[in-house]
């Protein structure tokens, strides 16, 4: 018998999956058949070698029989289980969250250079662009492929945006610093030029 149990992807890795299971008999009533838990051994779930976990830890289980009965049908031997489990966060933050901070406030650096320091501006965004998707690649090699939006996903989407607007940044102001002086520098050639033809248009008198 194989048994599955998924956590709440949408908040990963901050979940702790909590999973029960029913053991039931569906063709011999209570009275023909009753399930049990052996009282010799140990009635806790252990890690055997045909228990696999991703990324989990189990912290409590939790063995015993059914509760409630159905009034549309006769009884029938139940066993439960319960198995709560957690993850390591502090993995999680040392791996994904600090480098992203690491990465998105280094990126926030080319405010504070000189506009002209292009070379400087650009070496900064495409390096901690280039770092963050080889860190986050690296990291999700690791984790089975699903198709929910997780909490990971959105912390990667906003790190991404914040490295990507500061290069976005770096070009609206380059622009800018551009565009005023190309027309700063419009009315002086403009003015001069009037000078020198006012200069030749006046002939001297000769009496």
């Amino acid at each position: 018998m194989v048994i599955i149990c998924e956590g709440h992807l949408n908040i990963f890795p901050f979940d702790s999956p909590k999973c029960f299971f029913a053991f039931e008999s569906m063709t011999y009533e209570k009275e023909y058949l009753k399930f049990s838990w052996n009282p010799v051994r140990n009635t806790r779930v252990t890690n055997t070698s045909s228990f696999r976990s991703l990324n989990a830890y189990l912290v409590k289980n939790k063995t015993g029989e059914c509760r409630g009965s159905h009034s549309w049908r006769s009884e029938y031997s139940c066993l439960s289980v319960l198995l709560v489990f957690t993850r390591d966060k502090s993995f999680y933050f040392s791996t994904v969250f600090v480098p992203g901070i690491v990465l998105v406030t280094s990126s926030f650096i080319s405010f504070w250079l000189d506009v002209n320091a292009i070379h400087a501006r650009v070496m900064i965004g495409v390096t901690t662009m280039l770092n963050f998707c080889t860190t986050t690649n690296n990291f999700r090699s690791s984790l089975p492929v699903v198709s929910n939006l997780t909490a990971m996903n959105l912390w990667d989407g906003v790190c991404m945006f914040f490295i990507y607007a500061s290069m976005l940044e770096f070009i609206l102001v380059n622009y800018l610093h551009r565009k005023v002086h190309q027309s700063s520098a419009r009315p002086q050639s403009v003015e001069r030029h009037d000078t020198i033809h006012r200069t030749i248009g006046n002939p001297l008198s000769v009496s």
